[in-house]
């Protein structure tokens, strides 16, 4: 940008920048930075109109879409149950508490159902995941349940005791995969799909298909 006529650029000539420093300001000022022409000239620098050039290349740089990360919509509660991980959304989740003692219903004749339990001084149905979604383990996995969640949808409660919990994950839906072939045909239908969490693959139940098919055996 053309400097200002009425202006000179005396920093360069005999200023700091000129090899024989001779401006008799320097004395009084040390640095050029400290003088009130260079002052004046910055100034003019500033409030100079801008070059269509300089615009043009301004406006390009806005208009370019900024790269962002992907933001992680998507929060579910990891657990395992029979050395299976599992994840449910958040959203349904109303307790999470140490596994309670289930009381056996006589002529219970759904296989869903393990029986009633105390969560807060409520009576609520317990349900066996395991069986919902056909998972297979021994005797001695079955009693290595130590805790409980506690889901609601639709002003109803449903109690599932689980081995282990994990902890609230968030992922991006790009990021889930389709359910493996290995996985049981039963379990698998009730998965959205699987996501990667602690290097574990975790399969996010479908908790509307859940409900669904728990309500229907009832």
């Amino acid at each position: 940008m053309p400097m200002k006529k009425n202006i000179d650029n005396c920093w360069n000539t005999i200023g700091i920048w000129s090899r024989e420093h001779t401006c008799l300001k320097l004395k009084e000022v040390i640095h050029c930075h400290n003088c009130d022409v260079f002052h004046q000239a910055t100034s003019f620098v500033y409030d100079a109109p801008l070059s269509e050039e300089y615009r043009d290349e301004c406006t390009l740089l806005l208009r370019e879409q900024k790269p962002t990360g992907k933001v992680k919509e998507s929060s579910v509660l990891t657990f395992e149950i029979l050395d299976e991980w599992l994840a449910i959304p958040v959203s349904y989740i109303k307790e999470i508490t140490d596994f309670r003692n289930v009381q056996r219903l006589p002529h219970n004749k759904n296989a869903f159902i393990l029986g009633i339990v105390n969560i807060s001084g409520e009576i609520e149905i317990s349900f066996s995941l395991e069986k919902i979604l056909g998972l297979s383990g021994n005797e001695g996995q079955r009693h290595k349940l130590r805790h409980v969640i506690i889901a609601e949808h639709d002003n109803n409660h449903y109690v599932f005791p689980v081995s282990q919990l994990g902890e609230v994950y968030r992922y991006h839906q790009d990021d889930m995969q389709g359910v493996p072939s290995t996985l049981n045909e039963r379990a698998g239908s009730f998965m959205h799909g699987i996501i990667k969490w602690k290097r574990r693959k975790v399969g996010v139940i479908d908790a509307e298909l859940l409900f669904a098919t728990i309500g229907r055996s009832l």
